[in-house]
């Protein structure tokens, strides 16, 4: 953990949410959650403006810029569960944000507005110690599934671990549902 960012694929139904969930969970890392879907847009990364209940306007973090901020102070999970169904301009606002400074450390530009000067907006940026962010995702992989071809550049900044599921361990959970659905 936090060495080398993990992309764990395989079959629907192989337990790869519900792994990483445990891993991280159980290990009591601060976590961050993207559920990754065709439709996501660069503000549901990093985050927009909101009316406050009294008019007036507060930004609200999207999980990449919650997860940069949090691992300004403890380490960090990022958990992208179906990270190749994000579209691929989105993700390039992931490689970019993990691509290491020569200090070590990753840089993000929020988009949030925090000064103003000669009349020119200034974005906040966030710069964390590369080793307090740790980022696994979930995907499937290949032709069977809606997802998109894993750009060389994200290839490059996970790890990438294939698992599957065995047909006996397959046939038990269909048994046991079966079961259970009857009794």
């Amino acid at each position: 953990a936090f060495k080398e960012h993990v992309l764990v694929s395989g079959p629907s139904g192989a337990s790869k949410t519900y792994t990483v969930d445990k891993f991280v969970t159980s290990n009591g890392y601060a976590k961050e959650f993207i559920a990754g879907h065709e439709a996501i847009e660069s503000t549901d990364l990093l985050g927009y403006p909101i009316r406050h209940v009294d008019g007036s306007f507060v930004w609200m973090d999207g999980p990449l810029t919650a997860a940069f901020r949090n691992a300004s102070v403890e380490k960090t999970v990022l958990f992208i569960d179906e990270l190749l169904r994000i579209p691929s301009k989105e993700l390039n606002i992931l490689v970019g944000a993990l691509t290491p400074n020569s200090s070590g450390e990753f840089v993000l530009r929020t988009n949030r507005l925090v000064d103003i000067e000669n009349g020119i907006g200034k974005s906040e940026t966030l710069v964390i110690p590369q080793e307090n962010l740790w980022v696994v995702g979930t995907t499937n992989m290949g032709g069977d599934y809606d997802v998109n071809e894993m750009d060389l550049a994200l290839n490059d900044r996970f790890m990438i671990t294939d698992v599957a599921i065995e047909q006996d361990t397959i046939d038990m959970i269909i048994q046991a549902s079966d079961h259970n659905n009857l009794g």
